[in-house]
């Protein structure tokens, strides 16, 4: 599967953005525009970790019911850039790891 990853202060900041502009009634993606596999998911997390050597096994469980969820959809920022002037700062790999970061310090 594949998905787009917002960190969730750029979803904040789009949100501000639309509330204090001057469209009204529109509707936009808030998001990064930039597909992530979840494969790749799994190794900014090892990276992070320092668990680089560690392979990730992925198997299919018969047992368990596959997603009603498309595997991959395309979303476009750019009525978001034009309309409310917003942009995402973080990719998904540097929100990974401030995510990572931001745990790790609250133990």
């Amino acid at each position: 599967e594949v998905h787009d990853y917002v960190y969730v202060t750029d979803v904040a900041a789009g949100c501000v953005a639309a509330m204090t502009s001057d469209s009204h009634g529109h509707v936009m993606n808030i998001c990064t525009g930039v597909d992530t596999t979840l494969k790749q998911v799994v190794e900014i997390v090892l990276d992070a970790y320092g668990a680089k050597n560690l392979k990730p096994i992925y198997q299919e469980d018969k047992r368990t019911v596959k997603s009603a969820a498309v595997d991959k959809l395309n979303f476009s920022r750019a009525k978001a850039e034009a309309e409310i002037g917003w942009t995402p700062k973080l990719s998904a790999d540097a929100g990974i790891r401030r995510y990572i970061a931001w745990a790790n310090a609250r133990g």
